[in-house]
């Protein structure tokens, strides 16, 4: 394994793309030897990440802006490596570390809508950080396989 591989992808605002991207994300990742559970919690973050970007980031409409995502394994696959994902898109500015945890004491029925996607981010990887950069949001989030 090289001390760096990569994936690129460029969506389109479409949640049909949500497909596509997991089968990509399992693609790089069964290529890398990376551990199953790994490859579950990056997905489900992933998803969770560009699903909220399709449904909320383009309030006024602009659907044919696309999303990138960029994962890369740093290292060359044991346990000092890390899976590093990032984000862009062009929608209305908004970072989702602002927000604080979901309510789990509430019954499923009078909890707010939302919030799940980001706990799953900030809980199941190790770094998480946000920038607007001139018009894109980048969100970069990073997990170590050692743990």
């Amino acid at each position: 394994m090289s001390e760096s591989s990569e994936l690129l992808l460029e969506l389109k605002n479409d949640v049909a793309e949500i497909d596509r991207l997991a089968e990509a994300v399992d693609d790089f990742c069964g290529e890398c030897g990376l551990p199953p559970k790994l490859v579950f919690n990056l997905n489900l973050v992933i998803e969770e990440v560009v699903t909220n970007v399709i449904n909320y980031a383009f309030p006024d409409g602009r659907a044919d802006e696309p999303i990138y995502v960029r994962m890369a394994l740093e290292g060359d696959g044991s346990t000092n490596s890390r899976v590093v994902v990032e984000v862009r898109d062009t929608g209305t500015a908004f970072d989702p570390l602002m927000g604080g945890p979901p309510d789990f004491e509430l019954d499923l029925e009078k909890r707010p809508v939302g919030g799940l996607g980001v706990h799953f981010l900030k809980t199941l990887m190790d770094e998480v950080s946000y920038r607007r950069t001139e018009r894109y949001n980048c969100l970069r989030f990073t997990k170590c396989i050692g743990t």
